[in-house]
């Protein structure tokens, strides 16, 4: 159910930011679709106390407003921009992009910026995590109300997908590895597989102490580091994976099959 009215509009080719739209809107230079995301506080990680050592401290985090794509970026999207496709799963324009590493996210990113006078970016965790719990609240999962729902509706390692190693047979939603983008429910801010279906890149350096010390305002991680975070869990992982606190980290360089992405914009 499309829980945001997106509004379809030929933005104006300025370096400036704009008024923000709460409508959100469509790049016509890459078809990505942005949904507004209102600014606010929250506390960000682990507030659900059944994982007491990872993704700790909880802590109150405060994000300026942003606009953040409804999808991962499709192949169709990549290839239009990029001209090639690398992804392993090729079963169409609609799936998501997969098989990128962090480094490409900004090869796509600067070509995206070249085209359109904008300064499109990678969300920040701090961001991610505040839209996938639509706006900060205390939702384990985005989109699902709860396991049992997620179990039903989630894109991760159920009984299609077949790795023994994660298999669960409590669910089977027919797709073996990634799906088409928006086959599954939104949060209620409109936003389609944050929990699941690929691993998304985010801005941030990782670092295993950040949350004891991160800032309060607009966190943007470590200022260098030697992995980078991702967040959402994939098709290929048990369903904890797609829990909205939980972090994932690699290698900017590195890419594979459950690596995906999706993009931002600040609001000013």
């Amino acid at each position: 159910m499309k829980v945001f009215a997106v509004v379809v509009a030929l933005l104006l080719t300025v370096s400036a930011g704009f008024a923000a739209d709460p409508a959100g809107f469509r790049d016509p230079v890459s078809g990505i679709e942005f949904v507004f995301v209102k600014g606010g506080c929250y506390e960000m990680g682990n507030v659900f106390g059944d994982d007491k050592t990872r993704n700790v401290p909880a802590h109150a985090v405060c994000v300026d407003d942003f606009y953040i794509a409804k999808h991962e970026v499709t192949q169709g999207q990549w290839k239009a921009l990029m001209g090639d496709n690398p992804s392993v799963w090729q079963a169409g324009d609609t799936y998501p992009i997969d098989s990128v590493n962090w480094q490409d996210t900004q090869s796509f990113l600067a070509k995206l910026n070249e085209k359109t006078k904008k300064q499109y970016r990678l969300p920040t965790e701090a961001e991610w995590e505040y839209a996938a719990r639509s706006s900060g609240k205390k939702d384990p999962f985005a989109g699902f109300s709860n396991e049992n729902e997620a179990y039903l509706y989630g894109n991760f390692c159920d009984e299609a997908c077949g790795l023994e190693k994660w298999i669960d047979r409590r669910g089977n939603d027919g797709f073996k590895n990634t799906a088409p983008v928006g086959s599954y429910k939104p949060n209620s801010l409109g936003l389609y597989d944050m929990s699941g279906n690929l691993w998304e890149w985010v801005s941030d350096w990782y670092a295993q102490d950040y949350y004891s010390r991160s800032p309060k305002e607009n966190p943007k991680g470590p200022e260098s580091g030697e992995l980078k975070v991702l967040r959402g869990g994939c098709w290929g992982l048990p369903i904890g994976a797609m829990k909205t606190y939980v972090r994932g980290w690699m290698g900017p360089d590195k890419s594979f099959n459950t690596f995906g992405f999706r993009v931002a914009l600040s609001a000013k």
